[in-house]
């Protein structure tokens, strides 16, 4: 059975051989809706094609028969297979259940196979009337009562898949109909082919046509169905995306001359629409300003502002660079414009709102300024006068004209504490506040505030004392700001206290820093209480049946000092009940500052 040099061998084998390459091509690189039937059909088609060049190439008669029997389950699987490829990729699936579908296309070639292979043993699917054509060399078959129904059981899934191809025609937008069309011719040719084989003994050289007529309409098909995007899932994502985005896109080669665009592009890019079918038109003159721009240098641009009527967009381009990499060649750009036109709007209202904004806070800053500086001088004037009066010097008062005096000495002291206030939160603020760090003994400042706060502490029935420590603790800090910070915690803790409490201060030294600490023994801080008890013009109620009096702004001062010291004031519940604040300051050696 060795292979001798025949017209039909070499072709055959060529025709395979291409098929193959196409097969294993389009697997690769497309996705379609019925992917492993036609894989199916097509290496059935090889099984029968390369088992009929097999036959063809074979000498014996009875060779000839065994391989035209090995080519049978290729050859019923062809037409089932295909009916189910054509089925899926029409319709998203086959006509019949997934599972009767694999049943099926096991059963069909394996009974095809076993009738044709058992012909030997019942001679009713080639009978003994075949004999060789010693003019052609191949073999006149004279087909039994098997082949013929072999042939009722597989022509079915051929009308089938006409069948089904045809009606796919009803509805289908006319740009498919050439698909279709060639659907149907690859479907319909190699079912004549066959027919006229069966039927009228047509033969090609003595050979079944079937597999060649097959096999050519299949590499054909092939090549079609990898350059068509019907049922291209990502393909025709892509095309929804591009063509039903409401963002203008086009596209631009490198004569910057427009080939192609969607239909928010034409609506709005243009000045005159391009007409049907054609791109050219008159584009906007920001839009070709934008095209203009656009370089083989530039492989990404992204930014800027083009307006469009009454529209606000940012244009963003992407080169196309051409397959071939090796070439690495420009075909042009893809243009869309991205609508910001309510972000920008936004984005103008936010601009507008913060130059009020800081023009506000401007003008704030100036009022309180001019205020706190032209009250600070009568404010002066006021309470010296008022302590001249109160000194005697003057001469005795009666004594409600000395209350009198005694609350307007108060009122006095009040409002020179909050003009002070004012100027410091305004300084802070600003960033204009003074910082000049000196060597500071904290003990001996925590100390002399204490003495300080303890003639209203007394007053108030409020014991205050300093708890014995380090002897000395220096370190490098601003004396009189800390001073600051310190004596709103003493007071604040001296205010928060009930008659018969007391105040203890602390003053703690480490490496890495010193620790000054007040402790009262009030009601304590509720949870969560940090936005009011360090907030401008906040001040927390701890008292159950009376509120101190307070401008709200000294712990919120204080705690931004520690912060421009680079330190930390905090507080926490103390531990027999009250709340302890803490301020926290690094040890910074005078040679560092």
């Amino acid at each position: 059975m060795s292979y001798q040099s025949d017209r039909l061998l070499f072709p055959i084998l060529g025709i395979a051989a291409s098929a193959v390459l196409v097969l294993l091509w389009l697997l690769r690189y497309n996705d379609f809706d019925g992917k492993r039937d036609f894989a199916i059909a097509f290496v059935a088609m090889l099984w029968w094609l390369l088992a009929g060049s097999r036959e063809v190439t074979v000498q014996a008669v009875e060779c000839k028969a065994l391989w035209a029997s090995i080519s049978w389950p290729g050859l019923a699987l062809v037409p089932v297979a295909w009916c189910f490829f054509v089925s899926t990729y029409l319709r998203g699936g086959p006509w019949i259940g997934e599972r009767l579908r694999d049943v099926v296309m096991i059963t069909v070639p394996l009974l095809a196979g076993a009738l044709a292979l058992t012909n030997p043993w019942h001679g009713l699917f080639y009978s003994p009337g075949s004999t060789l054509d010693p003019a052609t060399g191949q073999v006149d078959y004279d087909h039994g009562p098997l082949f013929y129904l072999m042939v009722v059981v597989t022509y079915p899934f051929v009308f089938i898949a006409l069948g089904t191809t045809l009606l796919a025609f009803k509805g289908a937008a006319p740009r498919i109909w050439p698909f279709l069309a060639m659907l149907v011719l690859v479907t319909l040719i190699p079912f004549i082919a066959n027919a006229a084989y069966v039927f009228a003994d047509f033969t090609v050289a003595g050979f079944d046509p079937t597999p060649l007529t097959f096999a050519l309409a299949l590499v054909v098909f092939s090549w079609l169905l990898a350059n068509n995007r019907m049922m291209d899932k990502a393909a025709l994502g892509r095309d929804v995306l591009y063509y039903t985005s409401s963002e203008p896109v086009l596209v631009a080669d490198t004569n910057r001359r427009v080939v192609a665009c969607n239909r928010a592009g034409r609506a709005v890019l243009f000045a005159t629409p391009p007409a049907p079918g054609n791109e050219e038109g008159v584009l906007q003159a920001p839009v070709l300003d934008v095209i203009e721009g656009l370089s083989q240098t530039v492989s990404e641009l992204k930014g800027g502002i083009v307006e469009i009527g009454n529209r606000i967009f940012e244009p963003r381009a992407v080169q196309v660079r051409g397959p071939i990499r090796r070439y690495d060649r420009i075909l042009g750009w893809s243009i869309s414009f991205i609508d910001i036109t309510e972000r920008e709007r936004q984005a103008q209202a936010l601009r507008k709102a913060l130059a009020e904004a800081e023009a506000a806070i401007e003008a704030k800053d100036e009022f309180i300024a001019v205020a706190s500086h032209e009250l600070r001088t009568p404010m002066t004037s006021l309470r010296g006068g008022v302590d001249l009066l109160l000194s005697g010097v003057l001469g005795e008062f009666p004594e409600t004209a000395r209350q009198i005096l005694e609350l307007v000495r108060r009122n006095g002291d009040r409002l020179s504490e909050l003009i002070e206030a004012l100027l410091d939160l305004q300084a802070i603020e600003n960033g204009a506040l003074r910082h000049d760090p000196a060597p500071t003994d904290m003990r001996a400042l925590m100390a002399e505030a204490v003495e300080e706060h303890r003639v209203i502490a007394d007053a108030q029935g409020v014991r205050l004392e300093l708890v014995p420590g380090p002897a000395q603790n220096v370190i490098h800090v601003d004396g009189l700001r800390l001073r600051q910070i310190i004596d709103n915690m003493l007071s604040n803790a001296v205010k928060f206290s009930e008659p018969g409490g007391r105040v203890r201060c602390y003053v703690d030294f480490a490496e890495c820093g010193v620790r000054l600490s007040v402790e009262d023994e009030g009601i304590g801080i509720p949870a969560g209480a940090e936005e009011v008890v360090f907030g401008r013009f906040t001040q927390l109620d701890r008292g159950s049946t009376r509120k101190a009096d307070g401008l709200g702004l000294g712990m919120n001062i204080s705690r931004r000092l520690a912060q421009h010291m680079g330190g930390r004031l905090a507080y926490e519940p103390a531990p027999g009940g009250g709340t302890v604040f803490h301020l926290d300051l690094p040890a910074v050696p005078p040679q560092a500052a």
